[in-house]
């Protein structure tokens, strides 16, 4: 039953996580909520490579709920520390070259170190620097593949139209990014199970705030297409005999009276008495 308090909470979920969604899916929120659930559910990794510590999926509901918070506080600490997301945001995209070159050069060096090839370890450096960017990376590309759906709406319906399809953009690259998280925190094969958990996580939130402008186009011409294909539309496409110059125009409306009056029986009873008085 919902009743102010109950509508309150909602509210207050609802505004906590608007403030927290644009560092979750575009800066570093993603990865401090990751980090948060494997350690809870998987434990810590060790140097055999192992994890030890964790508890499994025992109380997983509370463990998710102390993600999200641990990922909640790192956003406050990063408006705190840099002025506001879009700063830190910006700071991120800067530093991807040098981190790329950290993690070759550390990458190299730790391998050597315990006589491994340094060639593959500065790769491995480097894959450690992207994976570390991908929520970022993943949700810029999501949303410029999206630019030309907001584009089309707003051309079409106007800045409301096209702002909403902004904002609902911007909600599944934050649901896609939190099945990432999940994915990637519980599977035990890392990029398997971000991208499983990121398909799962965006199909769930277009199911939430419905389907983009140019999907709703896409199927209203679907369906006008199925409808002449089925004979129950107005053909006016090059099958239209009267458009071949097959027919006059007399003809054809005369053709087009017969197709409608075959296909609504109620509309013939109602010709045929008419043309009777």
């Amino acid at each position: 039953m919902i009743n102010a308090v109950n509508f309150n909470r909602v509210w207050n979920y609802a505004k906590r996580g608007l403030k927290m969604a644009p560092d979750f899916a575009l800066g570093t929120g993603g990865e401090v909520f990751e980090k948060s659930l494997k350690e809870a559910v998987r434990g810590v990794k060790g140097a055999d490579g192992k994890y030890f510590g964790g508890t499994g999926y025992k109380n997983f509901w509370q463990k998710l709920k102390n993600a999200f918070k641990a990922s909640e506080n790192h956003n406050e600490a990063l408006i705190k520390q840099e002025g506001g997301f879009f700063k830190a945001m910006k700071k991120n995209l800067v530093d991807i070259p040098g981190a790329i070159q950290k993690g070759w050069i550390d990458g190299g060096a730790v391998a050597k170190a315990a006589g491994k090839s340094g060639l593959w370890g500065s790769v491995k450096g480097v894959g450690k620097a992207l994976a570390a960017r991908m929520p970022l990376i993943g949700s810029l590309l999501f949303l410029a593949f999206e630019t030309p759906n907001i584009i089309k709406a707003t051309v079409d319906g106007g800045i409301v139209d096209g702002g909403a399809e902004f904002v609902k953009a911007g909600a599944r690259a934050t649901g896609s990014m939190v099945g990432f998280c999940v994915g990637q925190a519980l599977c035990p094969i890392p990029v398997v199970g971000g991208i499983i958990g990121g398909m799962i996580g965006e199909w769930l939130t277009s199911k939430v705030v419905g389907k983009s402008y140019t999907d709703r186009q896409n199927e209203v011409k679907q369906k006008i297409a199925q409808a002449n294909t089925n004979g129950t539309g107005f053909d006016t496409g090059t099958t239209n005999p009267f458009a071949m110059g097959g027919m006059n125009a007399d003809q054809f409306m005369a053709q087009q009276l017969q197709s409608a009056m075959m296909q609504n029986p109620e509309l013939f009873a109602q010709y045929y008495a008419a043309s009777r008085s």
